[in-house]
C-alpha cells in the first residue's frame, strides 16, 4: 500500500486496514479556519477503523447549519467538536446536545479547541 498525503491537515497516512469501518463518529468544526484540525481528527478516526460523518463550518455564524443537522447529532455515538476561541458558543451548544443525548443513549462526546 502507498501512503497518501492529505493537504488540508498536512497529514501523511498509510492505511493498511481492509476491515469495514464502524459507524457512529461525527466531526464538527466551528468555522472554516478549524477545518485542518477537524480533518486531522476525522482521518485519524478513520485510520482507527471508524466511519466518520463530517459537519464543517457549523459554529456560531453558521448555527442554522448545525441545527439543521440535528438527526446526525442525535445518531452519533461520538462527537468530536473543533472550534477556535471565537467558536466557544457553538461548542457549548454541541456540548448541551451531546449531554441531552447521553442521558438518552450514552454517547461519548470529545471536544477539541484549535488555536485561534
Amino acid at each position: 500500500p502507498e501512503a497518501t498525503y492529505h493537504a488540508l491537515p498536512r497529514l501523511l497516512m498509510l492505511d493498511r486496514s481492509n476491515e469495514a469501518r464502524q459507524p457512529g463518529v461525527l466531526v464538527a468544526s466551528g468555522g472554516t479556519a478549524d477545518m485542518p484540525v477537524a480533518e486531522e481528527a476525522a482521518l485519524t478516526a478513520e485510520l482507527m477503523g471508524c466511519q466518520v460523518e463530517r459537519l464543517y463550518d457549523v459554529g456560531v455564524a453558521g448555527l442554522h447549519r448545525l441545527l439543521s443537522q440535528n438527526e446526525k447529532l442525535q445518531q452519533a455515538r461520538v462527537i468530536i467538536a473543533v472550534a477556535g476561541m471565537e467558536g466557544r458558543g457553538g461548542l457549548r451548544l454541541i456540548n448541551r446536545k451531546a449531554r441531552d443525548q447521553k442521558e438518552r443513549r450514552g454517547p461519548l462526546p470529545l471536544f477539541f479547541s484549535s488555536p485561534a
